[in-house]
């Protein structure tokens, strides 16, 4: 008995009569193949189902459907067989395999049942708000709103909390407004929310319209390109037909694709939604990324392109039938060139290899005459007509019909676009706009018409229609010709489109692209220069140092206090301080001051805002940190420390020279200079002349003459006359 999938059972139901009967046939599958045409078997379950212990189907996994499990779940249900009713709430979508819930904006908890709580929204409830003390903030956009006082509610505070207690002879009780059940809302809660199943505020009724639509009912999804809480956000630009969920943001890859913008195909083997599915075609047959069906190579068939072709059939999921003649009929299940027995040859095996009739002759002693026309071959024996290339029927007598051509008319027209094929040939008669073996090309650039031999007449690059001769302009042009350029404010395909730049932008006439003026960026310029960027669309880098900033459209450097230069890359000289350098340092004693702040640094024994003062006694050295180690009554020098005064100099500190008339190790000897206008020098207590006099007895006055004093710097101390010297130069 010859092998059949489909077993008729004859049981189900019989209705006889005198004359017939109806027998109601019921088709099983037989070999543990199961599916319409009985082609799948328990390989052919997808994404890790198994087969069922009846073999006649597959038992798919948490998250998957489908008779071969190559479907999820859909939307509201979840887990084993897709069975399960998706709980969440507030407009939650949840997982497919176990059913938690991913939550919109504002809410959170298990079943995304819950408000954010006090002082937190958004997503996940993860953002902290920023409104005044005491000011509660939106749970889904953060926005501060006004805290009512006690009884009170709703926008300014206007609305009133009722309590709810029954009344005499009143069928329902007044009830407070913060009890209405979910749909209600008002005095008695006996008006219903009108926002196309969104929630509504339990007093006012004005809807509160979750992630992704808008309007005064919630009636509306977000416009193209936005998305979230009142469809604020901006949503990716998605490739390849995705689209963005209005809800959350992210791209809805169609089938076939995937990644974070739907950029990416899917790997080899992989198909569907999220490319999630896995291929499942046999003997090296490609896999259709978006449905998974199996392209099968020629002499392959069935879902999986695991089934060779039955006896008679060849070629693409064996649609050929054999045309072998004089034999049992088979042929090559991939190529179709037929087996011929013995005795015969040819394409179709229907050439003798024995001697033949006269032409035109056939039958037992050629007596028969053949009636094959249009120079058909007449089979030597039968008789039958074996057609030239394009005829068809018995005696060859008709033309192949429309779309075929060739050997038995047996070629499929291959010409495209509305050509029509010579059904000998085969070759292509192309219709206006077209040319080609195949009628596959349109007219070269610059041609239409018939046969592409007619100009055109678009300007800057505009495209002709290749059968009308219509002009198509390219962006930035318009006119029948595209010869008149867009006006200012417009861009693109037939100058359409309106730009977009601001602030002093110009806009590309082609893309619409906005070409920055100095200072400014982003898709539109709308945005000014960051810290540290400037020139055109920011491009530049600022090179100003220490922390000085730089003008967004020059890039000249607004130098910190303290610093100057081209770059701010030079801290004030010394003596000179803050914005500029311009102020000047009012340090003594030799100190220093901060080239930003101005503030003194003192040298060792000094002290004070200026350092002005000496260090106090029992003290000295750098920030007069150090302690004097003398004996008791014993001064110290205010600078080095050492115990007892310097010849000359006298004081707690040692910070002051001897009074006049006194000399010597603490100012203890007498001076002994007795001449007028003459000075005791505090160290050695040798006698000089005061300045503006000189002689032996200092009794000369230095008229047209200069004193030059050389002076010495007593170690940390002040700058003390030695012997003077004086210089006589003549002016």
């Amino acid at each position: 008995m010859e092998y059949n999938p489909f077993l008729n059972l004859n049981s189900h139901e019989w209705k006889c009569n005198r004359a017939s009967f109806v027998v109601l046939l019921f088709s099983v599958c037989l070999d543990d193949t199961f599916g319409h045409d009985c082609s799948l078997t328990c390989d052919d379950c997808s994404n890790g189902g198994k087969c069922n212990l009846w073999k006649n189907g597959c038992d798919c996994p948490d998250g998957w459907t489908g008779i071969i499990c190559n479907q999820t779940c859909p939307e509201g249900h979840f887990g084993k067989n897709c069975s399960f009713h998706c709980k969440c709430k507030n407009g939650a979508s949840c997982d497919a395999v176990s059913g938690s819930c991913r939550c919109p904006p504002g809410v959170s908890g298990d079943l995304c049942q819950d408000e954010c709580r006090p002082g937190t929204y958004g997503a996940g409830c993860e953002k902290k708000c920023s409104c005044p003390p005491g000011v509660s903030c939106d749970h889904v956009t953060g926005d501060c709103q006004r805290k009512c006082p006690a009884g009170r509610h709703g926008e300014n505070c206007l609305f009133v909390f009722f309590s709810c207690r029954p009344v005499l002879r009143q069928l329902l009780p007044v009830c407070r407004v913060s009890d209405c059940p979910e749909g209600r809302f008002g005095t008695g809660c006996i008006r219903p929310c009108n926002c196309t199943g969104a929630p509504c505020d339990k007093v006012t009724g004005q809807c509160q319209c979750p992630a992704g639509t808008l309007g005064k009912h919630c009636e509306n999804l977000c416009p193209e390109g936005f998305w979230g809480p009142g469809c604020t956000e901006t949503c990716p630009l998605c490739e390849n037909g995705g689209v963005c969920d209005k809800h959350n943001g992210s791209c809805n890859c169609p089938a076939g694709f995937m990644g974070r913008l739907c950029q990416n195909s899917c790997p080899g083997g992989r198909f569907g939604e999220g490319c999630q599915m896995k291929c499942v075609c046999e003997n090296n047959a490609p896999c259709d990324p978006v449905s998974g069906r199996c392209t099968c190579a020629p002499g392959w068939t069935g879902h999986t392109c695991r089934k060779a072709c039955d006896a008679g059939h060849w070629g693409t999921d064996c649609a050929q039938t054999c045309d072998c003649r004089n034999g049992d009929g088979s042929c090559d299940a991939a190529t179709g060139q037929c087996n011929c027995e013995a005795g015969f040859t040819g394409a179709h095996c229907h050439q003798s290899t024995s001697l033949c009739c006269p032409a035109g002759m056939f039958g037992l002693g050629c007596r028969h005459r053949c009636q094959c026309d249009n120079k058909a071959l007449c089979d030597h024996v039968s008789g039958a007509c074996t057609c030239q290339v394009g005829w068809t029927g018995t005696f060859c007598e008709k033309p192949c019909p429309q779309g075929f051509f060739g050997l038995d008319c047996q070629e499929k027209c291959l010409c495209l676009n509305g050509g029509s094929c010579d059904h000998v040939s085969g070759v292509c008669s192309c219709p206006a706009g077209w040319i080609g073996p195949f009628c596959n090309l349109t007219c070269p650039a610059g041609f239409y018409g018939e046969g592409c031999n007619q100009t055109c007449s678009c300007r800057n690059d505009g495209i002709c229609h290749p059968a009308s001769g219509q002009c198509v302009c390219t962006s930035g042009w318009m006119g029948p010709n595209c010869t008149q350029e867009c006006p200012a404010g417009f861009y693109g395909a037939d100058c359409r489109q309106r730009c977009l730049c601001q602030n002093g932008a110009t806009c590309n006439k082609t893309s619409g692209k906005c070409t920055c003026a100095s200072g400014w960026t982003g898709t539109a310029c709308e945005l000014e220069c960051v810290s540290g960027r400037f020139g055109a669309d920011c491009q530049q880098q600022c090179e100003c140092e220490n922390g000085s900033q730089c003008d967004r459209q020059t890039g000249q450097c607004s130098c910190s206090s303290g610093w100057i230069g081209e770059r701010c890359e030079k801290a004030c000289e010394a003596g000179l301080f803050g914005a500029g350098c311009e102020e000047r340092c009012q340090c003594v004693h030799g100190a220093s001051c901060h080239h930003i702040t101005g503030e003194c640094q003192c040298p060792p024994g000094w002290r004070g805002k200026l350092c002005d003062k000496a260090c106090l006694p029992g003290t000295f050295g750098k920030s007069c940190m150090q302690r004097c180690s003398c004996v008791q009554g014993t001064s110290c020098h205010h600078v080095s420390g050492e115990c007892g005064c310097p010849p000359g100099f006298t004081g707690n500190g040692c910070e002051q020279t001897c009074l006049p008339g006194t000399f010597g190790q603490n100012c203890n000897q007498v001076c002994q200079c007795s001449e007028t206008n003459q000075l005791c020098h505090p160290v050695s207590g040798s006698c000089y002349c005061a300045p503006g006099f000189h002689g032996l007895k200092c009794d000369q006055s230095m008229h047209q003459e200069k004193i030059h004093t050389v002076s010495v710097k007593m170690e940390g101390s002040a700058f003390l006359p030695l012997e003077p010297v004086n210089v006589r130069q003549d002016l």
